[in-house]
């Protein structure tokens, strides 16, 4: 941040910046880097993907914490082939959220409504 006399910005600063918010000033997307996590447990990048200092690309597969053939939803349904005991374990914990989300033969505003 830096700071500029109200006389000054008014005589040099104004035409070239009008709006001196934070929102109007700071560009996220010109340095910013965001970090996405998927269902299954993958890691993606989003905005810059250089570590700007050292001028180094930053690789998603290089950041992964989970094998890419053991990354799956762990609340998937089963198939009865379920490699990963964890995964079956979060299972037990899960609430059925079916009953939540299921789909109405009339999606009339009334008659989810009344269901």
């Amino acid at each position: 941040a830096f700071f500029v006399q109200f006389e000054l910005y008014e005589q040099f600063l104004k035409d070239e910046v009008p709006d001196t918010s934070i929102e109007a000033l700071q560009s996220p997307l010109s340095m910013g880097t965001q970090l996405y996590q998927l269902y299954d447990g993958t890691l993606k990048l989003w905005g810059c993907k250089r570590m700007l200092w050292h001028r180094m690309p930053i690789e998603e597969k290089k950041i992964q914490m989970i094998p890419q053939n053991q990354r799956q939803f762990p609340f998937s349904p089963s198939n009865g082939e379920d490699k990963n005991e964890e995964a079956n374990d979060i299972r037990g914990d899960a609430i059925d959220m079916a009953p939540y989300c299921k789909k109405y033969s009339d999606d009339s505003e009334d008659n989810i409504n009344s269901k």
